[in-house]
């Protein structure tokens, strides 16, 4: 999962992205922020949903942010689209932290 979301950071920021983790209880949050060109606030429900690309210019499938976002459900977890502090996109992975026994 953090392969895909980094590569779309990476892909997307013109030359920044910031990398944060925090663990919250029961979870761990990792965020992903870029200063690209973002997604518009009524396109961020479209950008989870299996093959939906909004910039066909730029290479790629359209299936990575659903398949992270089916595989954080699968574990209890989710990914959540916002807007970035510096413009871009903001992507927040949630997870549930799993203790070793």
């Amino acid at each position: 999962m953090l392969g895909n979301l980094l590569d779309n950071a990476f892909k997307w920021g013109k030359s920044l992205v910031v990398i944060q983790a925090r663990v919250s209880g029961q979870s761990v949050t990792i965020s992903i922020n870029d200063d690209g060109p973002g997604v518009p606030d009524t396109e961020l429900g479209a950008t989870l949903r299996r093959g939906e690309r909004l910039d066909e210019t730029v290479e790629g499938t359209g299936f990575g942010l659903s398949i992270c976002s089916e595989i954080a459900s699968l574990y209890g977890g989710n990914v959540e689209l916002s807007r970035s502090i510096s413009g871009g996109l903001c992507v927040k992975l949630t997870l549930p932290v799993a203790y070793p026994s």
